[in-house]
């Protein structure tokens, strides 16, 4: 503890001796900006008494040269010599003065310049003048060759003396800034060094009383803090052993509707209060079971929050104890997430869900029961074909009868495959969609030779289970067209490029349907399957239209993956 306290008190003083050291180099720095600013601006007035000297020279020159134009008399030159002896020195001193100073040194260079042409100028009068040519000296004059050289030397001069004006009134500034910091400096430097005394001594007397219950305090929070900041992503509401709130974080406050302001103190009883998603029960706060159980327990599932404002919340938490260097427990931290999205996005997948499975029940039946229907009745009226070919009772030739029967059987073959294919779960094959077809018309039109089947494909290939779904569509809307047609039936697949899409239309010159036909209202066995293999099995659409010559039913379907090459 003694050793202590004097390395606080060497640090003190040496905290002390820092800030003189600091203050006596801040002192020198500005004393040397106040000097050299002082002398900048010495410079400034010395620049701008050059410039005028520098056209006062010419001015001069000038009265010179005018005098001796009107007199002819030599003494009248006496100003303009004497400029001309002067004007480099002082052009020269202005130099001097300006160097370093990129801007003022070219301003000056142009001075210098138009100087030049000036004094050129006046000479080729005076030549003139003693040359007896008085009126072509006043001619050169006339031209104002010599005033435009004299009004440029003015612009300069004003410009640069603007110049040194604008540097002045800046190095003026700075200069009065750093007589103030040093001041300042100076004052503030006595200042700290008083109160680093004063506080060195207080910290002396003060730190052997305070050391070991600044040590247990820290400790504390040491441990509070460093729980709360690893729980810092989620909603954070960290409490005493008791359930008083200490702190809350800005997504406690905004799920809660409190502000820690006006939570601090109160129990978590009445700022973090939930209820069953069912029941409505209040549940059991999770800061209360940490408590009892010494230990990190979670809410049970559907569980809300209710806010201040009676806004609700799915939430889940976990709660877990603060224990002290002894493993006493000293506080509790609750940290929970709002899952109201999650929970929302759930139900409706599970509504979802349960929709796709009735549709899928219903589908699945109807395709066993048609399935069904169709073998059984093929298969009979096979054999009863076969039977009556064998009686031979003349109605049918024997050929014919042979030919009806295998007709039939292939129409059973290929709804056997058709039907095993779509059962193949993860077994993907290709099918020729316009060989099912084809097989389609041929044994319709057989079974129905008083009515013309005509027909277009496009040759196209589809995974199993589509064209499953698109032969038994194609089945039932022909067993339909050729019912109510009179006497001719069309059906056409063919790719839409323009649209990204697969078009089969079946149309009849039958009656058409009724006004206001909605499928949904009128929908029957074969209807709820059609229906059902369109939106489901080939995520399509389906339109019921009338023609001029019939009703027409048409499939839009998404391009399939494959096209079959032209055969």
């Amino acid at each position: 503890m003694r050793r202590t306290t004097e390395l606080r008190l060497i640090t003190g003083f040496i905290l002390i001796f820092g800030v003189l050291c600091v203050n006596a180099i801040v002192l020198t720095n500005n004393m040397q900006v106040v000097t050299r600013n002082r002398q900048r601006v010495e410079r400034s007035h010395e620049v701008a008494e050059a410039l005028d000297a520098v056209f006062s020279t010419i001015q001069d020159a000038e009265t010179g040269q005018r005098g001796f134009l009107l007199s002819g008399k030599e003494y009248y030159l006496a100003p303009y010599n004497a400029a001309r002896e002067n004007i480099n020195q002082r052009l020269a001193e202005l130099r001097e003065l300006t160097r370093g100073d990129a801007l003022q040194s070219g301003r000056l260079a142009e001075i210098q310049q138009y100087a030049a042409l000036k004094l050129s100028e006046l000479q080729e009068t005076i030549d003139l003048r003693r040359s007896g040519q008085q009126q072509a000296a006043l001619g050169v004059v006339r031209t104002d060759r010599g005033k435009g050289y004299m009004d440029s030397i003015r612009t300069l001069k004003t410009e640069m003396k603007n110049t040194e004006q604008r540097l002045l009134a800046t190095r003026e500034v700075e200069s009065r800034v750093s007589e103030r910091t040093t001041r300042a400096t100076f004052s503030g430097a006595t200042v700290a060094g008083l109160i680093l005394l004063v506080i060195v001594h207080m910290v002396i007397l003060r730190s052997i009383a305070e050391r070991r219950r600044f040590a247990d305090d820290l400790q504390k929070r040491e441990e509070w803090l460093s729980t709360t900041l690893r729980s810092i992503g989620d909603a954070v509401i960290a409490t005493d052993s008791s359930g008083a709130i200490l702190f809350m974080n800005g997504v406690a406050e905004q799920l809660t509707g409190w502000t820690q302001k006006d939570a601090a103190g109160k129990n978590a009883k009445s700022v973090f209060i939930i209820v069953n998603e069912t029941t409505r029960d209040t549940v059991t706060s999770p800061i209360d079971q940490v408590v009892e159980e010494n230990r990190i327990v979670s809410l049970a599932n559907h569980t809300i929050l209710l806010s201040k404002d009676g806004t609700e919340s799915y939430i889940d938490d976990s709660g877990a104890p603060i224990r002290d260097s002894s493993g006493a427990l000293i506080g509790v931290v609750l940290v929970f997430r709002d899952i109201s999205e999650r929970k929302a996005a759930q139900k409706e997948r599970e509504r979802y869900l349960a929709q796709v499975e009735a549709v899928n029940g219903r589908l699945q039946r109807a395709v066993t029961e048609t399935h069904h229907r169709v073998k059984n009745n093929l298969q009979l009226v096979a054999s009863m074909v076969a039977l009556h070919s064998e009686e031979g009772d003349g109605t049918l030739s024997a050929s014919e009868v042979r030919r009806l029967g295998s007709n039939i059987n292939t129409l059973a073959a290929v709804q056997d495959v058709l039907t095993n294919a779509s059962k193949r779960d993860g077994d993907v094959i290709e099918i020729s969609a316009s060989e099912l077809l084809a097989k389609l018309v041929s044994i319709h039109q057989h079974a129905a030779p008083r009515h013309k089947i005509t027909s277009d494909f496009a040759h196209v290939r589809l995974p199993g289970a589509q064209g499953t779904a698109l032969a038994l569509l194609a089945n039932e809307l022909l067993s339909n067209a050729i019912k109510h047609g009179k006497s001719a039936v069309y059906l056409s697949l063919h790719l839409n490029a323009s649209e990204n899409a697969l078009e089969m239309c079946v149309t009849d010159d039958g009656p058409g349907f009724k006004d206001g036909f909605d499928p949904a209202d009128a929908a029957n066995t074969g209807l709820e399957l059609i229906l059902s293999l369109a939106k489901w099995d080939l995520r399509g659409e389906l339109s019921f239209s009338n023609t001029r010559g019939g009703g027409e039913v048409r499939l839009t379907m998404p391009v399939p993956v494959n096209r079959a090459s032209a055969s």
